[in-house]
């Protein structure tokens, strides 16, 4: 189905990511309260940084975060920087 063009965002990225020897893995606890810490602060006056904004806009267009109202955690870009040098 996804050869096809039925599926697209995650189901796609996924397959992708695999097939480049990367996987998923779960937040670990201090990522989990960092990023509601920064969640929390916000207050609904979100305006994401340019690192954030950076990330975004090079997601493909079938990574469904890249069309949401939603961004990643700034802390986790912090602590992950070597994850992003190429993107932000």
């Amino acid at each position: 189905m996804i050869d096809l063009g039925y599926y697209k965002g995650f189901c796609y990225s996924r397959r992708y990511a695999e097939k480049i020897g990367l996987s998923p893995i779960d937040n670990s606890a201090e990522e989990i309260l960092l990023g509601l810490k920064e969640f929390i602060k916000l207050n609904n006056k979100y305006k994401p940084n340019k690192k954030q904004i950076n990330f975004k806009n090079s997601l493909p267009d079938y990574i469904e975060l890249k069309h949401y109202d939603s961004n990643i955690s700034n802390a986790f870009i912090k602590k992950n920087e070597t994850l992003f040098k190429e993107l932000i």
